[in-house]
């Protein structure tokens, strides 16, 4: 079962993710001030990244971040691996969920 779908060639919604630790709650802390999120898909045969762009840090305090499809981000269908990767000031990273990916699917348009 996929944690995101969306239809090919579509740019809404927008991805929309919690960060949360391993029990499933919004990090502690939240997102620290000046920490940089990226947000990476691939399919799971691929080596190569279909997207690896910035998202946004939609509400620091509750841990969550967005990122707005982009251009061709969308354009084949397919059952893809995706992950949030926050990189804090200090140049350490934490991939979020991490402890699998998150599963979104590009499906099929009729037209």
């Amino acid at each position: 079962m996929s944690d995101f779908r969306i239809k090919r060639g579509d740019l809404k919604p927008r991805l929309e993710v919690i960060l949360t630790d391993a029990s499933g709650n919004p990090i502690p802390g939240g997102i620290p001030e000046g920490a940089t999120v990226e947000f990476h898909m691939r399919l799971p045969d691929s080596a190569v990244l279909k997207v690896n762009a910035a998202a946004v840090v939609d509400n620091a305090a509750g841990a969550e971040v967005g990122y707005n499809w982009q251009g061709l981000d969308t354009d084949t269908e397919g059952d893809y691996l995706g992950e949030i990767e926050m990189t804090e000031t200090d140049g350490k990273t934490t991939t979020f969920p991490n402890s699998r990916n998150l599963a979104i699917s590009v499906f099929a348009d009729l037209a």
